[in-house]
């Protein structure tokens, strides 16, 4: 894995000029070497060959051809882009490529002692591979050829016990290279405050659970062990996950650029409610504190139910800076969903309608029954009590009391007698129609959050 990490450039970049090899072509060689070799005595058997390939020598072969021919593939590359030079007239062309080199081998054999000996052999050899497609250059004196992937294999037969007959198979790839200049980007050496390609976060993907409900890296409420991390345990209820990112190293750094991503995937339908629907919202933050644990900043992103797939995972991803003072972060997911603040979350019970009015049965009025008609006793007055006797004054005798004329009583006159009329009750009044309550909408669905990573991206002081 090579040395690399991504890099937002400025607006001012560096570009220096360098000198790389390009690859024009490559071809498979195949080459055969056979010969016979005598031995320098009588042997039982050849026991083994040891083969290597020696004195390798590969150079390019060229051809001037007219240039005109070779303007369409240049322009295609865009030589003068980079600086390259082309003439007209006189193109170096390579079409071809000369191989030569030795095929050293050491032949171990068994003398009639039964000793086992060894004797040396060189074989030179001298092959020319013809490109399929031939390949204008730059500068002649820049190219030169690779060879890779030597593979030899050695087939031998001993004849008359000293004349050995063997068949060299030497198979390996050539590559036509040729150095050019090109200019690249420099980038600046990445900073040990900011690491790159280092998740900030612990368990970003959330495998790490104490129970079912709790895990272990991370805080939060509502939420279920899911393969990652479920929230929404109760659709119809808020969820938080949380993890706060500390000084221990690696931690956040100041005056730098961050880059927040995360999978998450909706469950639709993940309980079922009257009056239920998916609708929610999350709310994925990134605070930066300082050293007494204060907010400095934030940055935050929302999703709501139709921004997020249904059944498979969608990668979101949003930056943010921190500023100088910056000594941790804290990263929240908050599952909120539609009527979170009232009381009318949850299970609706199935609406019963009220049983219709029934008057109480009317009873009938008891017959009148006239006073007994008659004449009146007469009237007795209460008797009268008699004065105490008067003291005359000294001037003379009181008169005598005489008492005031009682009134008669007025007769009796009796009630009219006859039937009362039957009793009719007030009509009753029809019970106004029943109007069920209007049913609330409930959120039903949960949603998954899976690789969550905080990276730092660069250092921007």
């Amino acid at each position: 894995m090579p040395i690399q990490y991504f890099y937002s450039e400025p607006d001012n970049v560096l570009c220096v000029k360098i000198k790389v090899p390009v690859v024009l072509a490559e071809a498979e060689v195949q080459v055969i070497v056979d010969n016979i070799a005598t031995l320098p005595e009588i042997a039982q058997k050849i026991d083994h060959i040891d083969a290597s390939l020696q004195d390798f020598n590969a150079r390019p072969l060229f051809l001037h051809e007219n240039g005109n021919r070779w303007i369409s593939v240049i322009e295609e590359e865009g030589w003068e882009r980079f600086g390259w030079r082309w003439n007209e007239h006189r193109q170096p062309v390579v079409k071809k490529v000369l191989i030569s080199g030795t095929l050293h081998k050491q032949i171990y054999y068994v003398d009639k002692t039964d000793h086992v000996k060894h004797v040396g052999e060189d074989i030179p050899f001298t092959k020319d591979v013809t490109l399929d497609v031939a390949q204008p250059v730059v500068n002649e004196n820049d190219v030169f050829v690779q060879l890779h992937h030597k593979k030899i294999d050695m087939r031998w037969d001993l004849r008359q016990s000293s004349r050995l007959s063997q068949t060299g198979v030497m198979i390996f790839q050539v590559k036509v290279v040729e150095e050019r200049q090109i200019f690249v980007q420099v980038c600046p050496q990445p900073n040990d405050r900011c690491p790159g390609n280092v998740n900030l976060l612990k368990d970003g993907n959330i495998k790490a659970w104490a129970t079912d409900t709790v895990p272990i890296f991370w805080s939060g409420s509502n939420v279920l062990r899911y393969g990652s991390a479920l929230l929404g345990v109760n659709p119809s209820e808020p969820a938080t996950l949380f993890q706060t990112i500390t000084r221990s190293y690696p931690s956040v750094s100041p005056d730098s650029q961050y880059r927040l991503c995360f999978d998450a995937k909706e469950i639709l339908d993940y309980q079922k409610m009257q009056g239920g629907m998916a609708s929610y919202t999350l709310t994925v933050e990134v605070i930066m504190l300082d050293e007494f644990g204060r907010a400095i900043s934030s940055e935050n992103r929302s999703w709501n139910a139709g921004q997020i797939s249904d059944g498979s995972f969608t990668n979101f991803c949003f930056n943010g800076r921190t500023p100088g003072e910056t000594k941790e972060a804290l990263v929240r997911f908050s599952f909120e969903p539609i009527n979170s603040e009232s009381n009318t979350r949850g299970w609706l019970p199935p609406f019963k309608p009220k049983p219709p009015f029934i008057p109480p049965p009317c009873e009938p009025e008891l017959p009148c029954v006239p006073p007994p008609c008659g004449p009146k006793p007469p009237f007795v007055p209460p008797p009268c009590e008699p004065e105490p006797p008067c003291v005359p004054p000294p001037c003379g005798p009181k008169p005598p009391f005489v008492p005031p004329p009682c009134e008669p009583e007025p007769p009796c006159v009796p009630p009219p007698c006859g039937p009362k009329p039957p009793f009719v009750p007030p009509p009753c009044e029809p019970e106004p129609p029943c109007v069920p309550p209007p049913i609330t909408p409930v959120n039903t669905s949960a949603v998954v959050i899976a690789n969550v990573s905080l990276i730092c991206m660069r250092q921007l002081a």
